[in-house]
């Protein structure tokens, strides 16, 4: 049944008053269906229809007085928390590089750290001024996504079978940039997104849905698989993301699917086969001092520099030691720089910040209402979580490899990758309490629909 012209006035005069527009919709079904309430009940008592219909209208209040108290309900959110712990881990960042620059005598480039940090900035908030639902919605479903999807099934057939694989310095990569893998190493950051909406767009599709999104990050594998720290990135992005989505019932199929995450291991094992280097550097990670002076070195001289570490202060194995013997130490090793030179309190201010980071940002997942944007916001975590346990790893263990640069604290097109993401990220939650998915919609109204055909019990029944 449509709403009386008399509910209509109403709620537009409330609306006027309710400044963001996003609100209006879920404004607009909350009052129809209270009023649709409040008539059902005056018609069950045996008033008249019409009566009913301003008797319903009149029991909602003033409109500017309701309009008022929507405004000051539904406004854009920002996660104030989110931003300030994600500030302070790039201060607590930039004062650590600058100063163990500083320490080792290198020259600081301050018009480069702060443009970087400036556009970084700039393309958060691009990030937080998209609106998530709609580049799923318009970009990525119906005929679009059918497009895509074959121009990357393409794209894949024709590097594989007719580009191939070329060696660049002992590492693999497609002849795109001068032979280095670099463009896919930082598209992995990125990646992601696109596989979020490819995992969104097969909302209640059953089983062939489920193995429509999994087939597809089994083609992103494949893509990624020229660059080690983009393959493991999007594989455990990947492994969240599914996980995830089956315990949610998103696809709206049996858990049992779940099984499909034993191929990780054989994907796994066949990257690591189809390159003999790659065989060598895992033999390195389990028995470094095996080969002291090849792929085991990196591994050798942090173990060696972190033995002798402390607390607080600095180790036997100083920063100048650290900086002279273990390779790339301040851009894949910062964290072993830290630690032999002011000890392992140095890394508490930091992981505190990051601590509090995903805390807060868990919290405010809980006010989302949209699941799709629930969804983006497991995928960011979870990549995020992996940077940060690869980079871990990178500089605490025997794993040794290109990972990428430390979440938030430095890299030029990781950092803006990351930001870009934290954008995204903040947009759901500026939307959150409002937002809802678009199949949730419908679906409200066809029950609505049922629910108004039922006949009107009367006096008596």
């Amino acid at each position: 049944m449509q709403p009386s012209s008399r509910a209509k006035e109403y709620v537009e005069q409330v609306c006027g008053e309710i400044r963001w527009q996003k609100a209006h919709a879920v404004v607009r079904e909350e009052l129809y269906a209270h009023m649709e309430d409040q008539r059902e009940a005056y018609l069950s008592a045996g008033i008249a229809e019409e009566e009913a219909d301003i008797l319903a209208v009149e029991e909602m209040g003033n409109p500017l007085e309701t309009g008022s108290h929507f405004d000051n309900l539904y406004r854009p959110h920002m996660e104030w928390g989110v931003l300030l712990f994600t500030g302070i881990i790039v201060a607590v960042g930039m004062v650590m590089r600058i100063q163990l620059l500083r320490e080792t005598g290198a020259e600081i480039v301050w018009e480069s750290e702060f443009l970087i940090l400036a556009f970084g900035m700039a393309v958060m908030i691009y990030g937080y001024k998209l609106d998530y639902t709609a580049l799923f919605q318009h970009y990525f479903s119906g005929k679009v996504s059918g497009v895509i999807w074959a121009l990357l099934c393409t794209l894949a057939v024709y590097f594989v079978f007719f580009a191939g694989w070329h060696a660049v310095n002992g590492s693999m990569g497609w002849i795109l940039v001068n032979g280095n893998d670099i463009i896919f190493h930082y598209l992995g950051l990125l990646w992601p997104v696109v596989m979020c909406a490819f995992l969104y767009m097969q909302y209640q599709k059953g089983a062939s849905g489920y193995l429509y999104s999994f087939t597809f990050l089994l083609f992103t594998l494949c893509l990624f698989e020229g660059s080690s720290s983009a393959f493991f990135l999007l594989m455990g992005t990947g492994f969240f993301m599914h996980g995830y989505a089956l315990w949610k019932n998103w696809f709206g199929c049996s858990r049992k699917w779940g099984l499909t995450f034993l191929l990780f291991p054989f994907v796994l094992i066949v990257m690591i086969i189809r390159y003999p280097y790659r065989l060598g550097r895992l033999y390195a990670v389990l028995h470094p001092f095996a080969d002291p002076v090849g792929y085991g070195y990196a591994s050798v001289q942090i173990m060696t520099t972190l033995q002798e570490a402390r607390i607080i202060g600095e180790g036997g194995k100083n920063l100048q030691y650290a900086l002279e013997y273990i390779p790339n130490l301040m851009t894949d090793h910062i964290l072993t720089a830290a630690v032999s030179h002011w000890g392992w309190v140095s890394l508490l201010p930091l992981f505190l910040a990051y601590g509090m980071l995903f805390y807060l940002g868990w919290r405010a997942c809980y006010r989302v209402k949209s699941q799709a944007g629930k969804l983006l916001v497991v995928t960011v975590s979870a990549l995020w979580l992996l940077q940060i346990a690869g980079y871990l790893c990178n500089n605490f263990t025997t794993l040794q490899m290109g990972w990428y640069s430390l979440l938030f604290v430095q890299g030029r097109y990781s950092l803006l990758a990351n930001l870009f993401l934290l954008g995204l990220v903040l947009s759901v939650f500026k939307t959150g309490a409002v937002q809802k998915d678009e199949w949730e919609q419908n679906r409200n109204f066809e029950e609505k629909q049922v629910f108004l055909k039922k006949p009107i019990p009367q006096n008596g029944d």
